[in-house]
């Protein structure tokens, strides 16, 4: 850059600035990127897991025969970027539109379950509230069971032994929900995969449903580049 015109660079500068690319230090005067570059950065990254998640959740559809979820944690609550859906998908008309609580659910106990002790505290104290829940943030004939932080921290030691999540009917009445979450090649916890099934289907076959979404979240997070989330339980299978 040094070698560049200093007026042009200093006109290409004022553009990105203006458009919120970079930001400048008013005391250094120094730039730096800005916030919306991470922002369409992020979007990308999100865009490229969508297209790249059909095959895997196609996966988990013919094993399970049951739809199957690409979701990601946004601050405390869950997001579906794409669902795959089966012949005769598991539908309830309480779920649509809902923004649900992460820790309700088995993407976000997954994608936590990753989170180090020191960050985990760090999410719980930022979402406290509505971890405590108010009745608008819980579906009608759900029992969600997390209140606290030592309850959260117990059920996330489980989910990281097992290797993947389970959440029976905490989100929604009658339904189990798996998961397990899918990591990219810088080691980045990227998402989790989820399927889920009505209870009197799944009987008390809970580990195999967790087990076959585990081992797609394995094949997907090998796909990105990553390390898959191993546990002896799974490589034993």
């Amino acid at each position: 850059m040094s070698s560049r015109d200093k007026g042009q660079v200093s006109r290409c500068l004022t553009t990105l600035l203006a458009a919120g690319l970079v930001d400048r230090d008013p005391t250094t005067r120094r730039y730096r990127i800005g916030i919306r570059f991470y922002s369409i950065a992020l979007q990308t990254q999100e865009a490229f897991l969508v297209m790249v998640s059909q095959r895997f959740l196609l996966e988990a559809v013919a094993f399970t025969q049951e739809t199957a979820h690409l979701n990601i944690l946004r601050g405390s609550h869950l997001q579906t970027l794409r669902t795959e859906e089966a012949r005769t998908p598991l539908r309830d008309a309480t779920w649509d539109g809902r923004i649900l609580r992460a820790i309700d659910t088995a993407s976000g106990r997954a994608i936590l379950a990753t989170f180090s002790e020191t960050e985990l505290k760090a999410w719980f104290e930022e979402h406290q509230t509505t971890v405590e829940a108010n009745e608008s943030d819980v579906v009608e004939g759900s029992s969600p069971q997390i209140t606290t932080y030592a309850r959260l921290a117990g059920e996330l030691a489980l989910v990281r032994e097992r290797g993947y999540a389970i959440v029976k009917g905490e989100f929604a009445a009658g339904v189990i929900d798996a998961a397990a979450a899918i990591s990219d090649g810088a080691g980045r916890v990227v998402g989790a995969i989820s399927v889920g099934m009505p209870e009197a289907r799944v009987g008390q076959q809970f580990s195999q449903l967790g087990l076959v979404v585990a081992r797609v979240a394995q094949d997907f997070t090998r796909e990105l580049g990553g390390s898959p989330f191993l546990r002896d339980a799974i490589a034993s299978e």
